[in-house]
């Protein structure tokens, strides 16, 4: 923010004029929490329908910040930075953002039941780092795009639970998204790795010793087999991004996670025998 911010705070302050009249920094923002935590679990219960466009994104802002601010839901008016990152020119903010969105229209919003978690995981942390760098509102835009994000993952077929994250590792990863969004596509592809772990886990107790190549192709499987609206593409198995022989390895590698496991299991009942006596 720049020094004083006439249009959006009190006089000489950086407090942002609120809907509670609130003129002290610490206290708006732990106003501000609470009431967003809340309005995020509403959403992750009824999530905000959309084209994911910049219009989708404004009404899942406004959604979040509608009982704090007026000015919830619209573009910001001013040029703001944070640290040493410039964002998107508020002069900037519409064309950029028609630039961003109408490439990720064309890319089919990122629902194309070919592409392997990796390829996924890439384009997801792209247009993530597109997004966070044109941040179109004066506040809230981390939180207003991680749920636009969870909606967009959720839509392929993918998890993205915030809470599941290291918040530092993650945070760090979407400030360098600006310029590299390789440590972010590692976020994400870390934990849908670690969701269909424990999915499997949860089935399988041997699915623990499974390896993060044979999850990659799981999900894949997954995704194309339990996704509704694409399942009329599904004609066989070669509309899944998947070779048989591939499948065969999965089932092979499924084997040696059970042997695996019964051997792990095995010297631990050695060992506790060997104690007791």
């Amino acid at each position: 923010m720049f020094s004083y911010d006439k249009a959006y705070c009190y006089p000489k302050t950086n407090v942002l004029v609120n809907k509670f009249g609130i003129k002290n920094f610490d206290e708006l923002s732990k106003t501000e929490e609470i009431i967003t935590i809340e309005k995020i679990r509403e959403l992750q219960i009824s999530p905000v329908k959309g084209s994911f466009d910049i219009e989708h994104l404004k009404t899942i802002h406004k959604y979040i910040f509608q009982d704090i601010y007026e000015w919830a839901g619209k573009l910001r008016t001013v040029d703001i930075a944070k640290g040493n990152t410039l964002f998107a020119l508020e002069r900037h903010l519409e064309s950029t953002a028609d630039y961003i969105f109408t490439a990720l229209k064309k890319e089919n919003n990122l629902l194309d039941i070919k592409v392997t978690v990796d390829q996924y995981t890439d384009r997801l942390a792209f247009y993530s780092g597109e997004i966070n760098m044109l941040h179109p509102f004066r506040e809230g835009n981390g939180r207003s795009l991680r749920e636009f994000l969870r909606c967009l993952a959720n839509e392929a077929g993918y998890e993205l639970n915030w809470s599941g994250f290291d918040r530092k590792a993650v945070y760090n990863a979407f400030v360098k998204s600006t310029l590299d969004h390789k440590p972010l596509k590692e976020e994400f592809k870390k934990q849908f790795l670690e969701n269909e772990r424990k999915w499997y886990v949860n089935r399988y107790p041997h699915a623990c010793f499974l390896s993060s190549g044979t999850l990659e192709k799981c999900i894949s499987i997954n995704r194309a087999m339990g996704k509704k609206q694409n399942l009329g593409q599904i004609k066989n198995l070669g509309d899944i991004p998947i070779h048989k022989d591939v499948l065969w390895d999965i089932v092979n590698d499924f084997k040696e996670a059970a042997l695996k496991y019964q051997r792990v299991n095995c010297k631990k009942i050695i060992k506790k025998i060997d104690l007791e006596l």
